[in-house]
C-alpha cells in the first residue's frame, strides 16, 4: 500500500491536513469502511490498537482507493 504527500488532504487555510490519508493499492484487502488499520507490522503484537480509520473505499480501474483517518488516542 503506498501514501504520497500529494494525495494527502489540504485544510481551508493551505495547510496540509495529516490526519486523513489517501492510500492506494492495486491488491485487494478485505478492508471495508469503519475498519481499523495500521500501515505497522502488527504481526507480533499482543492487543492490535489501530492507527487509522478507514472512512471510505474507492476503486478506479485497477487500483483501490482507502480515505484514513488517524484515530485519536
Amino acid at each position: 500500500m503506498q501514501q504520497d504527500v500529494n494525495e494527502l488532504d489540504r485544510k481551508s487555510t493551505g495547510e496540509i491536513d495529516y490526519s486523513t490519508y489517501k492510500a492506494r493499492t492495486t491488491k485487494e484487502y478485505d478492508i471495508k469502511k469503519g475498519d481499523g488499520i495500521s500501515f505497522d507490522d502488527i504481526s507480533k503484537v499482543e492487543k492490535f490498537k489501530p492507527q487509522y480509520k478507514v472512512t471510505d473505499k474507492n476503486k478506479i480501474g485497477s487500483t483501490y482507493v482507502y480515505i484514513c483517518e488517524k484515530v485519536q488516542e
